[in-house]
């Protein structure tokens, strides 16, 4: 994508990634309560799904990164490879926040934030 495209988009993007992560963070308080919720494990990996795909679209490779990984947990969830518990979906949720704040950094400043060490995190999880 051109880095005009970029601009153009980037509202648009921002609304639909800030809509993603609400639903992702509605969802995981939701499993911090129910925690074998099969509709709220789905879509929170819809979600992260979604704005992985969008991310990368706009070149937004930490973001891509980070929510590629929860995306790849809530799959592994959902296929009873791996079970979240609350420290994980914990973990998660102040991920989420950082993710947040990386949005207001592209709307203030056009870039993401730094967020190789949150992706290092859940590598270990996910592994």
């Amino acid at each position: 994508m051109s880095q005009d495209d970029i601009i153009k988009y980037k509202n648009l993007y921002l609304q639909a990634a800030r809509n993603y992560l609400q639903n992702m963070q509605l969802n995981i308080s939701f499993l911090l309560k129910e925690e074998q919720s099969e509709a709220a494990i789905k879509q929170v990996h819809i979600d992260a799904h979604s704005l992985k795909s969008q991310g990368q679209i706009m070149g937004y490779k930490n973001i891509a990164g980070v929510s590629e990984i929860i995306e790849n947990l809530f799959n592994k969830t959902g296929n009873e490879k791996i079970n979240i518990n609350k420290d994980i979906l914990i973990q998660i949720q102040a991920d989420l926040c950082r993710l947040q704040d990386s949005f207001t950094e592209i709307e203030k400043n056009g870039k993401e934030l730094d967020l190789t060490e949150i992706i290092a995190k859940l590598e270990k999880v996910r592994n």
